[in-house]
């Protein structure tokens, strides 16, 4: 797609809003991001964006949206970074407490290395105990 097609295609399926965004009002998933098409292949407006005017995607690397905003295809809203990144980044990571009311401090979390998400110890303990009396044969060897 050659960049005055793909100009055009974009400017005729966005809005630009007072907060920066440019919003896809085309075609959306079920998740609510823009989806378009590039050179007959689908994928999602943001990323399409972001190939359209730097080129393709480093393997491993996805694109973050820094506006929070999922239908948002303004290019300085945008920025690609790793997916242990962008779970840190994600709205979990501005929660002060667990879903259980524990607050997330320095002594009360530690992160997965399998995928980075934060767990708390409190309710980690709590399962570990609740384990142990739901299952003892498991515990008394």
């Amino acid at each position: 797609m050659n960049i005055e097609k793909a100009a055009k295609y974009f400017d005729e399926r966005i809005s630009k809003d007072s907060n920066g965004c440019w919003n896809w009002r085309g075609t959306k998933t079920r998740l609510g991001y823009g989806i378009c098409s590039i050179d007959e292949i689908k994928t999602t407006a943001h990323r399409g964006m972001y190939y359209l005017l730097y080129g393709n995607i480093q393997c491993g690397l996805e694109i973050d949206h820094l506006c929070k905003n999922t239908l948002c295809v303004n290019p300085s809203h945008l920025e690609a970074i790793t997916r242990l990144e962008n779970i840190r980044r994600g709205s979990r990571a501005t929660q002060t407490h667990c879903i259980h009311g524990h607050e997330f401090t320095k002594n009360n979390t530690y992160f997965k290395k399998s995928n980075g998400t934060r767990v708390c110890r409190a309710c980690s303990k709590l399962r570990q105990k609740l384990g142990r009396i739901e299952k003892p044969h498991i515990y008394n060897r």
